[in-house]
């Protein structure tokens, strides 16, 4: 008789857990990074990152941006099939895009890595690794720009934008 009673108690807690299953639910289409991309962005936050010493420092140089009466923007737009970008550095020293406008692409449509500008008049592109996915939804666009020395890295600006 136990040996029943533990048979069935057995059998009712395989039953018992096995209705427990999670239900998935259907998370729908990836978001296109593309559209993700395109927007008017405005600079919140610049540091650089040391890369060439042995511990990694990171200096925020925000205030050297937002001495100017605006911050650098950029707009990302697509035009037919070809993206195209335009910013404003207006009183800025340094520009980050090589350019006022031009032409942008990422490495991968789909799944992308980093962001290829080519600025308006020059043959050659930036390449800006993201630091982060973009999608139609995100707040923040997160890029980074190595600065090389002797093919090597030294620094890295983080530039992080909001969507505006």
């Amino acid at each position: 008789m136990k040996i029943n009673n533990a048979f069935v108690c057995l059998i009712f807690g395989i039953v018992a857990l096995s209705s427990c299953r999670k239900e998935y639910k259907e998370i729908g289409e990836v978001p296109s990074k593309v559209e993700g991309i395109s927007a008017s962005w405005v600079l919140q936050d610049c540091a650089v990152i040391d890369k060439a010493s042995i511990v990694e420092e990171t200096l925020n140089i925000t205030p050297y941006f937002s001495k100017g009466a605006k911050m650098p923007n950029i707009r990302f737009q697509m035009e037919g099939t070809t993206g195209v970008y335009q910013a404003d550095t207006t009183g800025v020293l340094y520009s980050f895009f090589g350019g006022t406008s031009g032409t942008w692409q990422f490495d991968n449509a789909d799944f992308p890595t980093k962001l290829i500008l080519t600025p308006t008049g020059s043959s050659s592109s930036i390449t800006m690794p993201l630091a982060s996915t973009i999608r139609p939804t995100d707040t923040y666009l997160k890029i980074d720009q190595s600065v090389l020395c002797n093919d090597k890295v030294v620094s890295v600006y983080r530039l992080t934008f909001i969507r505006n």
